[in-house]
């Protein structure tokens, strides 16, 4: 009787647990997440510098970032952009900067903001990690995604593309971009349960007019205007109530000028290297040419202790916090600029016209970018002063119901942004339960075997 029972207990938790589950996957089956990127949004643009009416809704009946995301070094778009859909390090998913360089193979990565016609081999996007599009995809029978000239979204990743894909254009208009996502999630036939959108501004606008132009307080503006109008439609099609939206951007932006310039060429000669990274910019990504190493460190190691306006690294001493010296990709020497200063050479010092810029140390405040969500799975009115960049991937996944691919992401902070979230306690307490269970019965009947064995006596 004793077995029995402990076996009716043990029935009775695990179908009240699969009944808890079923009820949350049918749930999840019918709510949606929506993430969205304004590129260059820094952390502090939300803090009384211009009225935001919908970015607030956001922040009262959803969730904050007070501080903003930690975000992924090198401080740049393609790199951070990538490591917020797969919860991966640069020096993991090896997306390294913007452009790119791999001597083993003598290619060259140039991004389509910078050229929309470049072509780039499929092999860089081999070993990228996985996309939450892919893990949506592959894991769920009606997972589809939407992607919206998201970097890597034109990509065969692991064979998967996109059910959906709008490719980089900056003629598609921010109006355009929400209507196609409102028209994916609402499709008859296919409807999308994952979206996944860029928006280039306020970072163009820095970029030419530095950070705290009143330009740019006019595009932070115009991007809450564009929340406004996809709140405006996901009600009007009755899919607020159900759609989770995380809004967050991948870096932010310091004011630079002609005033800061670091001028290679007073220290090292252009034939004893190549560089392989933007210039003028942020980081000096040096391929030396044989025999020139030592000659470019040491040159540039003293420059650098005179000057004090930026930091010199051989590639097995860039700093493990970077989580960017582990690849192929990065070259033998990486310079560091301090905020505000730009690298450059002779050949482009003259056409130097960046008013703001980005890619420094991500352990800089003003590098960091901005976070809000809001939906059924988030709390209302809950603030949290910061969290990893990564974390955001398997924050998407627990959103989904997916289990997440391997990324150095982490729920144990973004947890807190949730209304409901155990870790898995409950799951493991049942399994646990029925496992001990099983083992009690066959222990029991071990034993009664046992005693039936015994001869009896005479």
């Amino acid at each position: 009787m004793f077995i029995i029972a402990f076996f009716l207990i043990g029935a009775t938790l695990a179908q009240q647990q699969g009944d808890t589950v079923g009820t949350e996957d049918r749930n999840r089956g019918q709510r949606r997440l929506l993430m969205i990127s304004f590129d260059g949004f820094r952390w502090d643009y939300l803090n009384g510098r211009t009225e935001t009416p919908n970015f607030d809704r956001f922040r009262k009946n959803g969730v904050y970032v007070t501080k903003g995301l930690i975000n992924e070094y090198v401080s740049n778009t393609l790199p951070n952009h990538f490591s917020l859909v797969t919860g991966l390090h640069v020096e993991s998913h090896g997306i390294v900067d913007n452009f790119m360089y791999e001597s083993e193979t003598d290619r060259t990565f140039i991004p389509k903001f910078f050229d929309k016609d470049s072509v780039n081999h499929p092999d860089w996007h081999k070993t990228v990690g996985e996309p939450i599009w892919v893990t949506n995809q592959l894991q769920k029978k009606t997972g589809r995604s939407g992607v919206v000239m998201w970097m890597g979204g034109e990509a065969a990743i692991k064979g998967i593309r996109p059910t959906k894909h709008i490719r980089l254009d900056y003629a598609v208009t921010d109006k355009e971009k929400v209507d196609s996502l409102i028209s994916w999630f609402t499709d008859e036939r296919e409807p999308i349960n994952l979206g996944v959108a860029y928006f280039s501004e306020p970072d163009k606008t820095a970029h030419a007019y530095g950070p705290d132009s009143e330009e740019v307080t006019q595009k932070i503006q115009h991007d809450d205007d564009v929340v406004g109008y996809l709140i405006g439609e996901l009600e009007a099609k009755e899919l607020l109530s159900t759609t989770d939206i995380i809004i967050t951007s991948d870096h932010g932006f310091v004011s630079v000028s002609k005033e800061r310039l670091i001028l290679l060429d007073d220290y090292i000669d252009s034939s004893w290297y190549r560089h392989t990274s933007f210039m003028p910019g942020s980081i000096a990504s040096l391929l030396p040419t044989e025999g020139k190493e030592d000659i470019i460190y040491e040159n540039l190691k003293a420059a650098s202790e005179e000057k004090g306006s930026f930091t010199v690294y051989r590639k097995k001493d860039i700093p493990e916090r970077f989580h960017y010296k582990n690849h192929k990709r990065v070259p033998p020497i990486i310079a560091v600029a301090k905020s505000g200063y730009s690298f450059t050479d002779s050949k482009s010092v003259d056409s130097f016209w960046l008013a703001g810029n980005h890619g420094y140390d991500n352990d800089l405040p003003e590098m960091h970018p901005f976070f809000v969500a809001m939906g059924p799975s988030f709390k209302n009115n809950f603030e949290l002063d910061q969290f990893r960049s990564v974390d955001v991937y398997p924050l998407m996944c627990h959103i989904l119901n997916l289990k997440p691919a391997p990324n150095n992401g982490s729920m144990e902070t973004v947890s807190l942004l949730l209304k409901d979230y155990d870790g898995g306690k409950r799951t493991t307490f049942v399994w646990t339960f029925i496992a001990v269970a099983v083992m009690f019965f066959l222990i029991c009947m071990f034993l009664k075997n046992k005693s039936q064995d015994k001869p009896k006596a005479s």
